[in-house]
């Protein structure tokens, strides 16, 4: 694996993110945000062919990858149709490098991230997640710009960085209960609430719990769940803290503190990890340390098209065993637009039975009470119903319901978006 990998966020941590379209912050999930595999032969210098790993799933969602990233080098290749792999250009960023069996293999261009719903600015937004996933390498000298905006000019990019509250942490607890866990050699080493929403899982233990709160004069952790097992003495993990979580994608992240602005960096003007935030984080990663980028797409309003809209993200940055500057780069391209405004969503067939009307939501079983429902202001909640109530105008109940459920489905809204609207266009749908 890459010491350094980009994934989706999720609502709940240790979870895979199905729906890219709600990669809009919270926690770190399982899921890439790109195409994943590796090398199974050695890749000289001058070598124009090798061969990759069957990926986890096969070889269809490859189909249209015109780039690999290996080490930071970017390789244009012929269509991929197996692990055979046929190269028509090497270093394509005017780096080549020689690579070794096992090494990280990364398709330059994304999962769909975004989609077409905007907010009444025109906008829309994701998050994700940049992780150090070295056991024993710290990453130093991170930094992200925009390699390449979209080349319509209807459509811009900008970039932020938000960084955790809290970061990784290995240890030993002193005792425990099923809904508590006391660190003795934590006590006065981190101020009140520092770990507040981070998750906390036992190593060895299939399940861990989120953090309501910390204690830090007594060392003592207070869980939202609680745990089967009260075994003492644990070895346990600390995940690096949530970033904030929307309502939607539609709003905007809240900007200051730990959260820069939105900015167009470029390669001569880099977006560096240690600017633009009032954070202690430093300019590096230690080993399970993350950060993360939020991404502000725009377009203008009554596009007549809206081809050529993706964009080139890149992450550089150097590793301490060899201080060798490398980078990732990835080639983010949006579902094919719609606009909602003019071409309201028609009622088809649902992914669901016939006959269904339940809305699915999360199937962890866990408590996770910062965010998995929230209290709307009358106000973003006559926004909300205000932006999909078109969709829903001369339908039926029965097809009104079918089409919040898709939305659902396509991960355009959240559960509880769905419910909300369900109730104010008077529909009795079953939670």
């Amino acid at each position: 694996m890459s010491i350094l990998n980009l994934y989706l966020t999720s609502l709940e941590p240790n979870l895979a993110q199905s729906n890219c379209s709600q990669s809009i912050g919270g926690y770190i999930s399982n899921s890439f945000l790109y195409l994943h595999t590796s090398l199974t032969n050695n890749v000289g210098l001058y070598d124009t062919s090798f061969n990759i790993d069957t990926p986890y799933g096969g070889w269809t969602s490859w189909n249209g990858v015109s780039y690999l990233d290996i080490n930071g080098e970017m390789i244009r290749v012929s269509p991929i149709t197996n692990g055979s792999i046929s190269v028509l250009q090497r270093g394509a960023n005017d780096l080549i490098r020689m690579h070794l069996a096992g090494n990280d293999v990364c398709a330059i261009s994304s999962k769909q991230l975004f989609n077409d719903v905007f907010n009444t600015d025109r906008k829309q937004y994701r998050c994700i997640a940049v992780r150090n996933d070295s056991e024993i390498n710290t990453i130093n000298d991170i930094g992200v710009f925009i390699k390449q905006n979209s080349r319509n000019e209807d459509s811009s990019i900008k970039i932020a960085i938000e960084k955790p509250l809290s970061l990784y942490l290995k240890s030993n607890s002193t005792s425990r209960t099923t809904s508590t866990l006391v660190d003795a050699s934590l006590i006065n080493s981190y101020v009140d609430n520092y770990f507040i929403n981070a998750y906390l899982k036992p190593v060895g233990e299939s399940i861990g719990g989120i953090i309501q709160s910390f204690d830090s004069s007594t060392g003592t952790f207070v869980f939202y769940n609680s745990f089967s097992s009260s075994t003492t003495d644990v070895e346990y993990e600390i995940f690096p803290a949530p970033a904030q979580r929307l309502k939607s994608g539609i709003f905007a992240p809240t900007i200051g503190g730990r959260v820069s602005g939105f900015l167009t960096p470029s390669e001569n003007s880099v977006l560096f990890l240690n600017e633009n935030t009032n954070s202690s984080v430093d300019n590096c990663l230690l080993t399970h340390d993350l950060f993360y980028i939020w991404i502000e797409r725009t377009i203008v309003k009554g596009s007549a098209e809206m081809t050529a809209n993706d964009f080139v993200l890149s992450v550089v940055y150097a590793n301490t065993s060899v201080n060798t500057p490398m980078s990732i780069n990835i080639d983010i391209e949006p579902e094919p637009d719609v606009d909602t405004d003019t071409e309201p969503l028609p009622s088809g067939s649902s992914a669901l039975p016939s006959g269904s009307s339940t809305i699915p939501t999360s199937g962890s079983g866990l408590p996770f009470a910062p965010f998995e429902f929230y209290k709307y202001t009358d106000e973003e909640a006559q926004k909300l119903y205000d932006l999909y109530s078109p969709l829903l105008e001369g339908k039926t109940d029965p097809e009104k319901e079918e089409i919040l459920i898709q939305l659902v489905i396509d991960g355009t809204m959240a559960p509880d978006q769905a419910i909300l609207i369900a109730v104010k266009a008077k529909l009795k749908v079953e939670v």
